[in-house]
C-alpha cells in the first residue's frame, strides 16, 4: 500500500520527468508516441494531484474545533517564544532587500515571517524585476525560498528579465546562499499551487514569492478566483508559518481615480497583512520614476495610507526615495502645481 511520502516522491519524480521531456520537445522535436507516452505519464501526475489535495484537504479539516486553555496557550507562548532581559518578545524580520520600501514601510526592520503580502502594480512598471530583488534578498538572508514565475515561461524569463535582476541572480550563485533560491514554473492551476507551496514548506521552504495573481489559474470568474485564491494563500501563511508575497495587478477602473485595489475585488486587501501599490506617475512613463504607495500595514500601523515617490539611481542601481507622495503631489516651492500623480484628481 502506497503511503502519502511515497505519492508525493512519485509527483515529484513526474514533474522531474516531464519537465526534461518538455524540454526535449520544445529543442529537438518529438515523435506522436514520445508525445503519447509523455501526456500519459501528465495524467498520472494529475491523478497523485487529487490525491495529495485530499491529504492535505483533511490535515486542514482536523484542525478545525482545535482549541487550548489560556493557561495553556501562555505557557506555549512562553516557551516557544524569544524574550529578551525585560521579558519583550524578540521579534524576527525578513527585509525585502528594497531600501526605500524597508525603510518606509518597515522601519528598517522588514516584515514578519508568517505574512501575507500583496503588492499591485501598473503595467510596465518592473513588477518581475522587483519581484525578483525580493526573492533574491531573502535568500541572502538565509531564508529558504522559492519564486513561482507564471507570466513567463523558462525560456521568456531567462531572455527576458531585466539584466540587472539576472545579475543579482547571478552574484547569488557565487555565495554560500546559492541553494537557497528555487524556481517553479508550473504549478499555475489553484490546487497544484497549494500543494506545491505545502510540499516545499515541508522540505524547509520558509517564503514564497508569487509573478504573478492574474496567471493562476482557477477556473472560475476574476472574482470567484480572487476568493478562492486569498482564503488558500491566508490559511497557508498561517498554518505553515510562511511568508507569501503575491505581485498582483491593480484594478483598471481604479486607474482613473484615486482608490487603491487589486483586480478583481477588495478580497486581496483584506486578508492581506500589508497591500502596496506601486504606480506611474503621468507624464513620467518613460522614466524610473515610481509612486510607492502603503495602503495598508497590520506590521507598522503608523505607515498606513503613507506614500513615496521614488526613482531608479543608475550609479548605485537602487531604487531611493525622491520625495514623500504629499510633497510631489504638492506645490512647487514657485508656487507652481508639480506634475499630478496619474489617476489622481480625476473624477
Amino acid at each position: 500500500m502506497m503511503t502519502t511520502n511515497n505519492i508525493i516522491d512519485d509527483y515529484k519524480y513526474l514533474l522531474e520527468v516531464i519537465d526534461q521531456r518538455t524540454i526535449v520537445h520544445k529543442v529537438v522535436g518529438a515523435t506522436n508516441e514520445y508525445i503519447a507516452e509523455t501526456e500519459k505519464l501528465i495524467k498520472q501526475k494529475n491523478n497523485l494531484t487529487k490525491q495529495i489535495t485530499a491529504h492535505y484537504d483533511s490535515i486542514r479539516s482536523g484542525r478545525v474545533g482545535m482549541f487550548e486553555s489560556c493557561l495553556e496557550f501562555m505557557e506555549r507562548m512562553e516557551n516557544t517564544l524569544e524574550v529578551d532581559e525585560d521579558g519583550n518578545v524578540v521579534e524576527t524580520y525578513y527585509k525585502l532587500g528594497i531600501g526605500a520600501i524597508d525603510n518606509e514601510f518597515f522601519n528598517g526592520k522588514g516584515v514578519f515571517p508568517n505574512s501575507l503580502i500583496a503588492i499591485g502594480a501598473d503595467s510596465a512598471v518592473g513588477k518581475t524585476t522587483l519581484a525578483l530583488q525580493i526573492i533574491s534578498s531573502l535568500a541572502i538572508q538565509s531564508v529558504n525560498s522559492q519564486f513561482y514565475s507564471f507570466e513567463m515561461g523558462d525560456r521568456q524569463f531567462f531572455n527576458e528579465v531585466n539584466p540587472q535582476a539576472k545579475n543579482k541572480l547571478k552574484r547569488l550563485l557565487q555565495t554560500e546562499f546559492a541553494d537557497n533560491l528555487s524556481f517553479d514554473f508550473h504549478s499555475r492551476e489553484i490546487n497544484e499551487l497549494a500543494n506545491s507551496i505545502q510540499m516545499r514548506a515541508d522540505d524547509g521552504v520558509k517564503a514564497f514569492v508569487i509573478d504573478s495573481y492574474l496567471s493562476i489559474y482557477t477556473g472560475g470568474s476574476e472574482f470567484d478566483k480572487m476568493t478562492e485564491l486569498t482564503d488558500m494563500l491566508a490559511t497557508l501563511k498561517k498554518e505553515l508559518g510562511v511568508l507569501i508575497i503575491v505581485i498582483a495587478q491593480i484594478s483598471k477602473s481604479d486607474s482613473f481615480n484615486q482608490v487603491y485595489d487589486f483586480s478583481g475585488g477588495t478580497k486581496l486587501k483584506y486578508e492581506s497583512d500589508v497591500a502596496l501599490f506601486i504606480r506611474l506617475l503621468e507624464g513620467e512613463e518613460h522614466t524610473t520614476k515610481r509612486l510607492m504607495y502603503c495602503e495598508k500595514n497590520r506590521i507598522f500601523e503608523d505607515k498606513q495610507k503613507f506614500g513615496i515617490v521614488t526613482e531608479y539611481n543608475r550609479e548605485t542601481h537602487k531604487i531611493e526615495k525622491i520625495a514623500n507622495f504629499k510633497d510631489y503631489a504638492g506645490m512647487g516651492a514657485d508656487g507652481k502645481e508639480l506634475r499630478p500623480l496619474k489617476g489622481f484628481g480625476k473624477k
